[in-house]
């Protein structure tokens, strides 16, 4: 109990630096607005991102199929994936949290079996 506890511990110091972002940004109101919303002047950061040549190469393949330049997928890219690392920190704090209180988990192989759901 004490080392979940340290986990759980260690795990929270780390999600202020995680959780900082917001999800929609301050000119988006929905995602539609948000996929068309440029973001403002004042909060563009520029970095630069080394790309293998099997990466680039399917980034200039959606530049010529849909119009958009790479930097407008790089940036979808980063929108996408820092929201699902949001939600895959959320939820293993959830499950140290339940693990922690000592609440009983029933995996969802089991649910599905009982209420025979098909994948």
């Amino acid at each position: 109990m004490k080392e979940e506890l340290d986990a759980l511990r260690k795990y929270r110091d780390t999600l202020p630096a995680v959780f900082k972002f917001n999800r929609q940004g301050p000119a988006a109101r929905n995602e539609e607005d948000r996929m068309s919303t440029p973001p403002e002047p004042e909060a563009i950061n520029e970095i630069t991102v080394r790309l293998g040549p099997d990466i680039d190469e399917r980034l200039t393949r959606l530049v010529e199929e849909y119009g958009h330049n790479k930097q407008y997928y790089l940036i979808e890219l980063a929108r996408n994936g820092i929201e699902a690392l949001e939600d895959a920190l959320e939820a293993d704090r959830v499950v140290m949290l339940s693990r922690l209180k000592g609440e009983k988990m029933i995996p969802l192989e089991d649910i599905m079996r009982k209420y025979d759901i098909q994948d």
